[in-house]
């Protein structure tokens, strides 16, 4: 992978549970972000790599996973 097609993704991570979105970072990981926790955090948290979009970026609460891909979240409290 070059470097423009690292700048160019995002890794989001999210609950298996519920699609919420925990944590999302700038190119390409996978669970060995969790270091020695890995394999716990699995168990809770999948991930799914996407094109970087900047306002899901800052705004992960408007948003969920769902079926694989990002979803705006309905549950947005107002």
């Amino acid at each position: 992978m070059t470097i423009e097609e690292m700048n160019s993704k995002m890794t989001v991570f999210y609950l298996k549970s519920s699609g919420k979105i925990k944590t999302i970072a700038t190119g390409v990981h996978d669970m060995n972000i969790y270091s020695d926790e890995k394999e716990d955090m699995s168990l809770i948290i999948d991930f799914i790599i996407v094109d970087k979009n900047d306002f899901i970026f800052n705004n992960i609460t408007l948003y969920k996973v769902e079926s694989g891909t990002i979803k705006l979240n309905a549950e947005i409290p107002m």
